[in-house]
């Protein structure tokens, strides 16, 4: 394989991992990668076996430019934390509580077009330190943010920003890259300082609300001549 590409001339886009079909060989095949070329487009990463410096290895050492898409299954175990700093352009990370290895200041850090996680303790007070760091500029170049918590305290979420909150009938979408639109009906809109708008909600069943339930946390932040 490797002397068809060197043949062809060509770079891998894509890289495809399932740890554990790979295990114990992922530090020669991340070498092999990085000594061929500098980066990598799309980087796919089935995690179903507990192997810290394995899966840590390729986080840390691959130049992934577009998409990194993360499975974590139940079998594995809760991963360490380690200063998770990501910068592609879509970034997606399904399975598990995510939060071990992910803190709210490591997000803050991602410069990423789509944010999809998973699900977060975050609580109504982390979440407002947030859209506050978003409101002072971190997470440039967002577009959309995706989280599973626990019914989040509105009054304590928006506490000491300026919001406009939208009316439920009125009705918006954003579908760049997804494959389902994300549908607002109404919702609660913030500017950046720089007049940048944004709108979030977290999607609530109102007739029957649990504390302990995951709800879906969404932000959107508009194009200009979407406003």
């Amino acid at each position: 394989m490797d002397r068809t590409y060197y043949v062809l001339n060509l770079e891998i886009r894509c890289l495809n991992i399932n740890i554990s079909h790979c295990f114990g060989n992922v530090s020669q095949i991340l070498h092999w990668l990085k000594y061929r070329q500098r980066s990598v487009e799309i980087v796919l990463i089935d995690n179903d076996r507990p192997n810290d410096d394995e899966f840590i290895l390729i986080l840390e050492s691959l130049k992934i430019t577009r998409t990194l898409k993360m499975k974590n299954h139940p079998s594995s175990h809760e991963i360490k934390h380690f200063d998770s700093k990501f910068d592609m352009d879509y970034l997606w990370i399904k399975g598990g509580i995510t939060n071990p290895w992910i803190s709210l200041d490591n997000i803050m850090t991602f410069d990423c077009i789509h944010i999809d996680l998973g699900y977060f303790s975050f609580t109504s007070s982390d979440m407002n330190k947030y859209l506050k760091a978003w409101i002072n500029g971190c997470n440039y170049r967002m577009e959309y943010f995706f989280l599973g918590l626990r019914l989040l305290d509105h009054e304590i979420l928006i506490h000491g920003i300026e919001v406009e909150e939208i009316e439920s009938s009125i009705t918006r979408s954003y579908n760049k890259n997804l494959s389902q639109p994300c549908v607002f009906e109404g919702g609660t809109n913030i500017r950046r300082k720089d007049g940048r708008l944004a709108t979030f909600q977290q999607k609530i069943d109102q007739i029957h609300t649990d504390p302990e339930q995951i709800y879906l946390f969404r932000m959107v932040v508009w194009q200009e001549n979407s406003e």
